[in-house]
């Protein structure tokens, strides 16, 4: 998800289509956005998928393939 906007749903959407593919399999969320709203969502309950800030991406993602 990807917008210069702020307000528009990105982090929501992301957040709801993670826990949608993540009943399909295992599934990595990247946290691009630098308030890093998600990041914060996985601290404070269970998301049914892993999420990671983008610095964090290439030592997760061949884990994920």
């Amino acid at each position: 998800m990807a917008s210069f906007k702020g307000g528009v749903g990105k982090t929501t959407t992301a957040v709801h289509l993670a826990s949608y593919f993540s009943n399909q399999g295992d599934t990595l969320l990247i946290d691009g956005d630098p308030n890093r709203s998600a990041t914060g969502w996985s601290k404070r309950g269970q998301l049914p998928f892993t999420v990671i800030d983008e610095r964090q991406a290439a030592k997760y993602v061949p884990k994920f393939k």
